[in-house]
């Protein structure tokens, strides 16, 4: 159906006409910028959408990892407190009323273990309720990994009088064959220590206690690069050791590393630190020589990491002849 429209004159009509035609035009081209623009939003709207499903994906991936770890760390948690709490039980039961002295050592030779505060302060506690002596070998007092720190059982309460410090220069200065040391103890104690230290040893090599009193006084930059540079060689023997085949215990002070060794299929760990001497060239110690029970430590030998780089470089290239099972 036309639709008919009264003009003045032609060139009115014509000119409306063209103007009206040119308008439609321009409604029709501005119609086809809009879908030509809603289009491209449409097609990033949907991209964006394909991207965000792609990260949720990998974010529903990240969480159900994460929730596998935590799964596995409150697992790991509550066994570590279990073992904490029979560990606290055993050592209570240990203390009787005729025990005299516990022999505390840390940071630990061989399992490289830090004693915490609250662990000593449990220890000090069977102290004071038994009446015994806390003797502690903190010869390893200034290496220590990850943030770990010694606390000397002697700065407790009521543990001045009850305890006996014992230290060297053997670790902190690298001088193991000097045997100079000392033992710090309330005077008491320490009078009857030096009667029988009298009589064992008489004295250090006066020009050693010379030397030791000058290294005694270096700063603190000393220790701490002291602990920087056994912590890039635990790093490394670690590494070493795990590419070999070993299960590590990742020790937090002292230098050396206990491993577990049933991978390899030896009957025990003296025939294992044996072949390893005989047939690859790389010496250790027998974990059982650190067990009052030999066999709770047949599967375990310890490895020592004081040494150059070179030397445990050598060492990790020997022991990837291993044959783990």
């Amino acid at each position: 159906m036309a639709i008919g429209l009264l003009t003045a004159v032609v060139l009115g009509a014509l000119f409306g006409s063209a103007l009206a035609w040119l308008g439609l035009r321009s409604r029709q081209a501005g119609t086809h910028v809009r879908l030509s623009m809603i289009e491209k939003d449409l097609a990033a709207a949907r991209s964006e959408l394909v991207r965000q499903q792609e990260a949720n994906a990998k974010l529903r991936e990240q969480v159900a990892a994460l929730e596998s770890t935590l799964q596995h760390e409150r697992k790991s948690s509550a066994e570590k407190l279990d073992l904490i709490d029979r560990a606290t039980e055993e050592l209570r039961e240990a203390f009787q009323l005729h025990t005299k002295a516990i022999i505390l050592n840390t940071p630990n030779n061989p399992t490289g273990k830090v004693f915490s505060t609250k662990e000593l302060e449990f220890i000090a506690s069977l102290c004071r309720e038994f009446d015994a002596l806390a003797i502690t070998d903190e010869i390893y007092e200034h290496i220590t990994y990850d943030g770990e720190r010694h606390v000397p059982i002697m700065t407790l309460p009521d543990m001045r009088h009850r305890s006996i410090l014992v230290n060297s220069m053997s670790k902190t200065f690298s001088v193991t064959g000097w045997r100079v040391g000392w033992v710090v103890a309330a005077p008491d104690l320490s009078e009857s220590i030096r009667k029988v230290h009298d009589f064992l040893t008489v004295g250090a090599a006066a020009p050693l206690q010379e030397a030791s009193a000058l290294a005694l006084s270096f700063g603190d930059d000393y220790y701490r690069q002291l602990a920087a540079e056994y912590s890039g060689r635990r790093d490394v023997i670690l590494n070493i050791l795990e590419k070999a085949g070993f299960q590590c215990y990742r020790p937090k002070g002292a230098y050396y590393v206990m491993t577990d060794i049933s991978r390899f299929g030896f009957a025990d760990d003296v025939t294992f630190v044996r072949y390893l001497i005989e047939t690859i060239g790389v010496a250790a110690v027998p974990g059982s020589s650190f067990y009052q029970n030999p066999l709770d430590g047949s599967q375990q030998i310890r490895f020592c990491f004081c040494k150059k780089y070179e030397t445990l470089k050598s060492a990790g290239r020997k022991l990837l002849h291993l044959s783990p099972q």
